[in-house]
């Protein structure tokens, strides 16, 4: 059996809004990769920009979509179920969190981070990973 190095994730058919998440635990150039892309916009984080956390739950992913000085910020997390791969792949069902951190001048009565929670299918497989990123044009 083998551990997956390639994750790719999407909102299931009941799900209000398109989203699509690839996780590499170590990508091009022995880094960490997640893509993120929903109907607004398209991301990709290296390196540092991910956090992993190894929980009972399984792995959380989690990663930063949106900062504003004066509203907060807004994350993302996957949460990663361990999966052994017997072949190339393995279906996997999960869930993507977006969590708003609300932050104001001055004291804040309430909840600060609202989340939701975004049911997600995809898959587990093992690829080949490049050891190095293609920078440019190749030259002769």
């Amino acid at each position: 059996m083998t551990e997956p190095d390639y994750y790719q994730f999407h909102s299931t058919h009941g799900s209000h809004s398109p989203l699509h998440v690839v996780w590499m635990p170590i990508g091009a150039g022995g880094l960490s990769s997640f893509e993120y892309a929903d109907s607004t916009r398209s991301l990709v984080f290296r390196g540092s920009e991910v956090t992993v956390d190894k929980t009972p739950l399984g792995q959380v992913v989690s990663v930063t979509i949106e900062i504003s000085v004066d509203r907060g910020s807004t994350s993302f997390s996957v949460l990663v179920p361990s999966v052994n791969l017997v072949g190339p792949s393995a279906t996997v069902s999960t869930i993507g969190i977006t969590t708003v951190h609300r932050i104001g001048i001055g004291p804040m009565a309430g909840q600060l981070d609202v989340y939701s929670v975004t049911p997600l299918i995809g898959t587990a497989e093992t690829r080949i990973i490049p050891l190095e990123e293609k920078t440019g044009a190749a030259t002769a």
